[in-house]
């Protein structure tokens, strides 16, 4: 007898094994076919599965412009089989609104936010609100959407930005609350131009490794619209207990990286570009090599760094570099811009030896606050193009 019982059992078991096999492969085909997005496709795959709301919310969906009425049914069905299917109740509000009843319609998307902590339905409630022209709803429903965390909150910005367009006010109405949010409205602010507020913003936001890179979008932004004073302060939160020094131009502190090592190039760092016939290659710090095969173009801009300064005083940069089988007249110097306008006359020549040491005096203007040091390369007339190496050891600037 117990034999036969732990046969039947095992039969029992076989059985089952059997049928779990045939529902897990019907239902890999149901999953395909509905990823084919038909209509068709759609039907066949909730028939092949009647009691998954998945495939009749799928089924609501491809219908919701063509056949309003049957999606709102299929949407319907979605939700008695999952109480918690909450992209079909988003149709239903969808599809409630549209047909004019406006309180149906707000109580399906209000349960779907209740449901679910994803961006979806609360973009969609705030959304709801914009057309209705609720605004003292639509802040509330706007602030939730824009603090989810792991979404892009970018159409939440954008929506919010044509209900307020002052950037400003706009920050304070979605009461930005964690990083991710106000990382997402930095992407945003970048977008537009001449933001006052984008620095405030942007130091809320931790200078972590990961998001070092939009932070330095940031200062180029504020590089590039002639805002030295927010831009040194968000590059020094930026470094906050790295190796780089803090800018302090009122004491004399402008220059950085003046051993050249090896950094990203962006903010206040020296940047160079690639161009055929020069190749700038770092060493260890304080040997940055520029090696020049002589099939360079006649004039280049090699290196160069934005540099916060105070206005109207006297400055003095000095360098010190080496070089290595250069020929005759290098045609390199050192010159001081503010814009594109060069502030004095260029430092005399670099000239080919082992081991030398320049300096260039300069006097900032009136109203300048942010210059830019430039090494540059021109072929001196009656000599040929410049080949060998120059060797970078150190650079200094000097408030006088």
């Amino acid at each position: 007898m117990k034999q036969n019982a732990g046969g039947a059992l095992a039969a029992v078991f076989a059985v089952l094994a059997l049928l779990a096999c045939y529902e897990e492969g019907t239902l890999a085909r149901a999953y395909s076919l509905s990823n084919q997005r038909t209509i068709e496709s759609q039907d066949r795959a909730s028939q092949l599965a009647p009691l998954n709301a998945v495939f009749w919310r799928e089924r609501g969906i491809v219908r919701l412009n063509e056949s309003p009425g049957t999606a709102e049914q299929y949407l319907k069905r979605a939700i008695q089989l999952n109480a918690f299917e909450v992209d079909s109740l988003v149709g239903l509000g969808l599809l409630a609104e549209s047909s004019g009843r406006i309180q149906e319609a707000e109580d399906y998307l209000i349960r779907a936010t209740t449901l679910s902590r994803r961006f979806k339905p609360k973009w969609a409630l705030a959304y709801f609100y914009f057309r209705q022209g609720r605004f003292d709803r639509f802040w509330p429903a706007a602030s939730a959407a824009a603090n989810v965390e792991a979404s892009d909150a970018k159409p939440i910005f954008r929506l919010a930005n044509q209900v307020m367009p002052d950037l400003e006010q706009l920050g304070d109405l979605l009461h930005l609350q964690n990083q991710h949010a106000l990382t997402g409205y930095i992407g945003f602010l970048l977008e537009q131009k001449g933001f006052a507020g984008l620095s405030r913003v942007a130091l809320r936001i931790r200078p972590a490794p990961e998001l070092r890179p939009l932070l330095l979008a940031v200062v180029e932004r504020l590089i590039s619209e002639s805002r030295p004073e927010e831009a040194v302060q968000l590059w020094n939160h930026l470094n906050v207990g790295s190796r780089i020094r803090p800018l302090s131009p009122a004491t004399g502190e402008s220059l950085s990286n003046g051993l050249f090592a090896t950094r990203e190039g962006r903010g206040f760092e020296w940047r160079h570009e690639d161009k055929e016939g020069i190749d700038i290659r770092a060493g260890v710090a304080g040997d940055l090599r520029i090696e020049f095969s002589g099939h360079q173009a006649e004039s280049s801009t090699l290196l160069e760094q934005f540099v916060p300064v105070v206005s109207g005083r006297a400055y003095r940069l000095t360098f010190n570099y080496g070089t290595d089988a250069l020929n005759g007249a290098t045609g390199l110097y050192w010159q001081i811009f503010q814009g594109n306008m060069s502030i004095g006359p260029p430092s005399t020549p670099i000239i080919p030896v082992p081991e030398g040491r320049g300096s260039l005096a300069f006097r900032t203007g009136s109203e300048v606050g942010l210059i830019r040091i430039a090494l540059i390369y021109k072929r001196e007339s009656g000599t040929t193009r410049l080949e060998g190496t120059l060797m970078l050891r150190s650079a200094a600037l000097e408030l006088l």
